[in-house]
């Protein structure tokens, strides 16, 4: 069985960057991060190579992180008449 620890670190590309930076804007937004804080976690995001890399931006930040994929649930069915 392989170890996680030792398994190499999730790349990422742009989408998750991108989902990044719109993450730590709305925190921006309301009033978790100040500007300065936000450039430097902006600055971060954008050269991240990784998930490891993105996860400290977040981790003292309630919410959603970039690595989370909302699963759709699946579409109710109507009662089946008896």
């Amino acid at each position: 069985m392989t170890d996680p620890a030792r398994l190499p670190a999730k790349r990422i590309g742009d989408s998750e960057r991108d989902e990044a930076v719109r993450l730590l804007t709305e925190h921006m937004s309301a009033g978790r991060i100040d500007s300065t804080e936000f450039d430097d976690r902006m600055s971060r995001a954008l050269s991240a190579r990784t998930m490891g890399d993105l996860d400290p931006l977040f981790a003292d930040l309630p919410g959603a992180r970039p690595d989370q994929q909302v699963v759709p649930s699946a579409p109710a069915q109507p009662p089946v008449p008896a």
